[in-house]
């Protein structure tokens, strides 16, 4: 009984926070951010040294061309006569009408150590106050909701991402009606007692922008089904 009133305790406080911080302070990582352009994070991503390894695009459909939908690109460093080093990985996720960007998922690996302590308070200053610590094996979280459609029985769960995986949120708009804005990040591989780390994981959607574009994608399938259904009323009926 403890055990169950203490998660709900969590539940309520996680909830209390979410509500209370409008947004993360930003949704940007290593120069990239939510609502760029396929041309502005190549731009970024390139001049940082990324080379594009993977791609997928939307079809050509309802008027609309064939247009960005992943990117991934990574980061090697080349090592004399031995296999290259992956020091990055970035994906990126695409809206379905407008092609901008919506989620971001990378994980970086430094030369050297990193103060733990110091990227976390170097992430609250650029994040803002984190709405979920995860302590030394969880990530710590910024997370929004939208208000007006958040119901007793939800549980800002839904909200969570992926650190450093997912950046496809399509066909789910409906999950996320109570969502804005996710930001994630996980310090690992530890070093001296987990006072350092080496390596970063971020990741972070914007639920708003998603729904927005699924809606609007939703919109022209509608009006593609009623012009259709209008030439067919307009045709001749079968002979009868």
């Amino acid at each position: 009984m403890l055990k169950r009133s203490l998660s709900f305790a969590l539940l309520l406080s996680l909830t209390a926070a979410a509500h209370a911080q409008k947004s993360p302070a930003v949704m940007e990582t290593l120069g990239i951010k939510i609502g760029d352009t396929p041309a502005q994070i190549d731009k970024v991503l390139t001049g940082l040294g990324y080379k594009l390894v993977g791609k997928e695009d939307y079809v050509a459909r309802l008027g609309m061309p064939a247009r960005p939908q992943r990117r991934e690109y990574q980061y090697l460093v080349l090592r004399p006569g031995a296999l290259p080093n992956e020091k990055g990985y970035v994906k990126v996720g695409f809206g379905q009408k407008t092609s901008t960007v919506e989620a971001i998922a990378r994980r970086e690996r430094f030369d050297q150590p990193v103060s733990r302590a110091e990227m976390e308070k170097a992430l609250i200053a650029k994040y803002g106050p984190v709405t979920k610590h995860g302590g030394q094996l969880g990530p710590l979280e910024w997370m929004s909701l939208e208000s007006n459609r958040y119901k007793p029985n939800d549980s800002p769960d839904v909200c969570k991402v992926a650190v450093a995986g997912n950046v496809n949120y399509n066909g789910f708009a409906k999950s996320y009606e109570m969502c804005r804005q996710t930001v994630a990040v996980m310090l690992t591989e530890f070093k001296n007692q987990g006072a350092e780390f080496q390596e970063i994981q971020v990741s972070m959607v914007d639920f708003v922008a998603h729904s927005r574009e699924a809606a609007a994608l939703e919109a022209l399938v509608e009006k593609d089904r009623q012009d259709e259904m209008e030439k067919r009323r307009q045709a001749p009926v079968p002979k009868i």
